[in-house]
């Protein structure tokens, strides 16, 4: 597609495979302790920047790239109809159908590779999409060339992929490959499969990919392969949503790369008076290599895999510098959250609520990098945990909108963006409530029903994810009657029945029926009566205090607030 006609030949074989798949993973212990982990001095991520053109978009938003090099695509039928065949891609060079954008590219190039994080998708039936790195090469004149290979300029060109591939919902597995003819001689390899919140590496080899594509054309392997062309991004159609973030772009040619150094910790959510491992990334540069740390809490460092104990909780700066044996510096810095470890049975949950489910996935663009999921930004949810793990809170409440009535507040519910919520919430350690902002659900029998059958897959899901989850079935129930505690009591217990038939044994919330409003004259006679198997049930009493009616008086003259009593 990428300027090209959607009708292709097709047909599948096993070849090579050329992509390197890097998930992001569980660190190994050990690999920490041995040594710093280094890579090969070939190329240096450079990321993107300015000399890419990012106009060739079908929808909206164009991507946004912030100043880590990441590029952020986010593609929605809100905004733009996905539904048909489309493109969003990055360009720069020259290509078959006669335009050339961007920066020229750089000669001597050897491969191109760039990382990928697919954040989630919503796929309609019969959909399809690539997620693709394409080199796009200018032969020399040839007699004939095989048909559909006629560029706009009347010559011959070679149009070939790595890619990851769906079709109908399932990754084509890994060595597909296909051909395909629209103003280039088409061959695509698929080298990666992802799943939403899982990265990965897409690696295209310059010499490789053209010597590949002219086999399968029957062309002279002998001819000269001109690289003039690189295209990066995603095509495909039937598309509700597909979210990706593109980062760590490497153009490797020769010569030496440049000095670059991160590094990675372990465990991810340290604790006080608990050992932390820490190891040297280092790429480029000439070795030797020597390490000065600073732990963020007045201890320095010399090694390149020091080991280190926190005494107190808090937020801490760790910052890298690496100089090689020329005298080339590099540096990385990054912020780790340390918490107190927990010690009763029965959790004591300090938090805040007011986070949306769909922040998981929004980003406001002076968000600093995620701590969390390496080469994005930080989503606005991330941060905001961040902030209240630097607090000392140890817990923070996710919302959702019904999907049985008509109340619908704080965004949709999403699998997801739930896991990616986990994520966060076990990177920083802090307890997770997922609250389901329903409100009338209980109305009735039927939305009830409603209301137990969207449960079930939900807690079937994620009953074994996190030992941290709190359940919230239903926020400030009201609308069955101001003091029918006796039916709020009957579904809750249907509730609880369901989800520790299943085997979940998280703790969840129970509500005061008085959380919204009721007639009765003690609100404590609006908690529901239920028998949990687990013994793992809260009861909760919402209760509302309007800032501006004390300091208006209409709650009488012994109401006072000001920002010290706050």
């Amino acid at each position: 597609m990428s300027g090209r006609q959607d009708d292709r030949k097709r047909h599948e074989a096993l070849l090579r495979t050329l992509g390197v798949l890097t998930l992001v993973g569980t660190l190994v212990l050990a690999s920490l302790a041995v040594m710093p982990l280094t890579t090969a001095p070939s190329a240096a991520a450079v990321g993107f920047d300015d000399s890419w053109d990012y106009t060739n978009y079908r929808g909206t938003p164009l991507p946004f790239l912030d100043a880590n090099g990441t590029v952020e695509i986010r593609q929605s039928n809100t905004a733009s109809d996905f539904t048909g065949s489309y493109f969003d891609s990055l360009l720069r060079g020259s290509f078959p159908w006669g335009v050339t954008t961007g920066t020229a590219l750089p000669s001597g190039l050897t491969s191109v590779s760039v990382s990928v994080s697919l954040l989630d998708r919503n796929l309609l039936s019969g959909s399809r999409y690539h997620l693709f790195i394409a080199l796009y090469y200018r032969l020399p004149s040839l007699a004939t060339c095989p048909g559909g290979g006629i560029g706009a300029d009347g010559a011959c060109w070679l149009d070939t992929q790595v890619r990851v591939e769906n079709i109908g919902g399932a990754d084509s597995p890994v060595g597909t490959t296909e051909l395909y003819t629209s103003q280039a001689l088409g061959w695509d390899n698929v080298t990666l499969t992802l799943n939403p919140g899982q990265a990965g590496t897409l690696t295209a080899d310059v010499a490789h990919q053209c010597q590949q594509d002219l086999a399968e054309y029957g062309l002279d392997l002998g001819l000269s392969c001109t690289l003039t062309g690189i295209e990066i991004g995603t095509e495909g159609y039937g598309l509700n949503s597909l979210n990706t973030n593109w980062y760590g772009l490497r153009l490797a040619g020769p010569g030496p790369a440049s000095l670059t150094a991160s590094f990675l910790f372990y465990p991810s959510s340290p604790q006080t008076g608990q050992s932390m491992l820490f190891a040297a990334i280092v790429s480029g540069g000439v070795s030797p290599f020597t390490y000065s740390w600073d732990l963020g809490d007045g201890t320095s460092n010399a090694a390149a895999s020091p080991s280190h104990i926190y005494s107190s909780s808090g937020s801490y700066t760790v910052k890298l510098v690496v100089t090689d044996g020329s005298g080339t510096v590099a540096s990385s810095s990054r912020s780790i959250s340390v918490t107190v470890p927990r010690s009763s049975a029965v959790p004591v949950i300090v938090g805040w609520g007011g986070t949306r489910l769909d922040e998981i996935v929004t980003y406001d663009g002076t968000n600093p990098p995620s701590d969390v999921f390496p080469g994005e930004q930080a989503s606005d949810q991330e941060i905001q945990v961040r902030h209240l793990a630097s607090m000392g809170l140890n817990a923070f409440r996710v919302s959702f909108q019904s999907a049985c009535t008509s109340w619908q507040e704080n965004g949709a519910y999403n699998a997801d963006w739930l896991n990616r919520s986990i994520t966060v919430a076990r990177h920083y350690n802090m307890w997770l409530i997922v609250d389901y902002h329903g409100y009338s659900d209980l109305d009735t029998s039927s939305s009830a029903d409603c209301w137990l059958g969207f449960w079930a897959p939900v807690v079937q899901q994620f009953k074994n994810s996190y030992d941290e989850l709190v359940w919230e079935p239903i926020n400030e129930p009201t609308g069955f009657g101001d003091s029918n505690v006796p039916w709020l009591s009957l579904q809750y217990q249907r509730w609880i029945d369901q989800t520790r038939g299943s085997g979940d044994t998280h703790w969840t919330v129970v509500q005061n029926l008085c959380s919204y409003r009721c007639n009765l004259t003690n609100m404590a006679d609006g908690y529901p009566t239920v028998n949990d198997t687990a013994g793992r049930v809260f009861i909760s009493l919402h209760t509302y205090f309007f800032y501006d009616l004390c300091v208006s008086g209409v709650y009488g003259p012994s109401c006072t607030w000001d920002n010290s009593s706050a």
